[in-house]
């Protein structure tokens, strides 16, 4: 896609990592926790961050359309899902609990926002949406930790679906191109943090929490068979990153 506008060079690769430095100590804070439990939780949040962003951290010039930075918020907001996760993890915080769906619901909701903006400004590009896709991913992965011990370990392979597909894909040179556009594809992808989510909801019954959580698997599992079944009737492709499901 060609770009129409040029988005403005970002002064500063440290405002996200800072940023999420102050969101992934507020739960902490809040909680009350030992103080190396807080401070495990909140470094674990912010190293999480720079991990996902470190691609878009890493362009020169470090250039950040507005799509970019409505990523990099909710790229925040995951962050300090990972810091409650680990939380969680350490017996400081219920699994299913309003604090946790706090930075959750709005990380979610945001998703629905950087693709219409980086259309609108005419900024769309390859690496908006990778960034995207790999923030989306990121999200699902916590909320499948935090949703285990609630529904089974087996949810698990709700976050970790898309990284057994790329890691797949280095041994089956055929899974390594890109899928087209695909309606159902988005539909499940979103479907998945929504599953998640209510999983992790205190007042919805374990036992409706562990069939929407097999259905979502199930939904998951046929949309990544159907991308594969795609991709092993096409020639095989350079060596590159698996995308599939963009939608920028």
């Amino acid at each position: 896609m060609v770009v129409a506008r040029r988005a403005r060079p970002s002064s500063t690769t440290a405002t996200p990592l800072l940023a999420a430095a102050l969101a992934c100590s507020a739960p902490p804070l809040l909680l009350r926790v030992p103080f190396p439990t807080a401070v495990l939780a909140a470094a674990a949040g912010v190293a999480f961050v720079g991990a996902v962003s470190a691609d878009v951290l890493r362009r020169r010039p470090l250039v950040l359309g507005p799509a970019d930075r409505v990523t990099l918020a909710r790229l925040v907001l995951v962050g300090t899902c990972a810091t409650v996760a680990v939380l969680a993890l350490a017996g400081q915080l219920a699994h299913r609990s309003w604090l946790v769906l706090a930075p959750a619901v709005p990380a979610l909701l945001l998703d629905l926002v950087d693709g219409p903006v980086a259309r609108r400004t005419g900024t769309a590009s390859p690496g908006g949406a990778a960034f995207d896709n790999d923030t989306d991913s990121a999200l699902v992965g916590v909320l499948s930790v935090l949703a285990a011990p609630v529904g089974g370990w087996w949810v698990l392979l709700i976050g970790a679906m898309r990284y057994l597909f790329v890691a797949v894909s280095w041994v089956r040179p055929q899974l390594r191109g890109q899928c087209g556009p695909s309606r159902f594809r988005r539909l499940v992808g979103a479907s998945q943090g929504v599953a998640l989510m209510v999983a992790l909801a205190p007042v919805v019954p374990l036992s409706a929490v562990r069939v929407l959580l097999a259905l979502a698997l199930v939904l998951l599992v046929v949309s990544f068979g159907r991308d594969a079944v795609v991709l092993e009737r096409r020639p095989v492709p350079e060596r590159g990153r698996v995308m599939t499901g963009a939608r920028r």
